[in-house]
C-alpha cells in the first residue's frame, strides 16, 4: 500500500512537472489552464495542490499520501482510472470555488487570470457573469463529457 501511494505521489509530481513545462496557451497549456486559458481538470493535481498555485510545495508533497487516500472512492487501497474520471459536474464545482462573494455566479475578476478568456465563450446571456448553468453547458462539451482525453490509437 505504501509503495502504491508513493508511486502515485511520484506520478503526480511528474504530471505537475510536465504541466509546468508545457507552453502557455499551447497543448495542455501551463498550470491548470489549457488551450486558450480553459481549465484542465487534473484530479491528482487538484487533490495535492491545496493552494491552487499550480505547484506542489514541500508541505503539499508531505501531505500527498493522505490526500491520495481520499481519491480511493471505494476504499480498496487502489486508485483506478474510474476513480479519477472527471465529470463536467466535477469541473463546474471546481470552477465555482472561485465565487469569492458567494453570489452563485462568477465575475471576470473572480476568475484566475488563466481562465478569464472563458468569460467571452461561456457567458451566453452576456451579462458579465458566469452562472453554474452556463458553465455546465460549456463543460458538458469538454472532452465529450468524459472528463478525460481519448486514448490514442496505435
Amino acid at each position: 500500500m505504501k509503495k502504491l501511494l508513493f508511486g502515485l505521489t511520484i506520478a503526480a509530481c511528474a504530471v505537475c512537472a510536465q504541466a509546468q513545462q508545457a507552453p502557455a496557451g499551447g497543448p495542455g497549456g501551463a498550470g491548470r489552464g489549457g488551450p486558450g486559458g480553459m481549465l484542465r481538470y487534473n484530479p491528482l493535481m487538484n487533490a495535492l495542490d491545496k493552494n491552487s498555485d499550480g505547484e506542489l510545495s514541500a508541505e503539499e508533497i508531505k501531505n500527498a499520501t493522505a490526500e491520495l487516500k481520499k481519491l480511493d472512492k471505494n476504499g480498496d487501497g487502489k486508485i483506478t482510472e474510474d476513480e479519477l474520471r472527471v465529470t463536467p459536474e466535477d469541473m463546474v464545482k471546481q470552477i465555482m470555488l472561485n465565487d469569492k462573494n458567494g453570489d452563485g455566479k462568477l465575475s471576470k475578476e473572480e476568475l484566475p487570470e488563466r481562465m478569464q478568456g472563458m468569460m467571452d465563450r461561456a457567458d451566453a446571456d452576456k451579462d458579465g457573469f458566469l452562472s453554474k448553468d452556463e458553465l455546465t453547458k460549456v463543460m458538458s462539451g469538454f472532452g465529450g463529457g468524459q472528463g478525460r482525453p481519448q486514448r490514442r490509437q496505435q
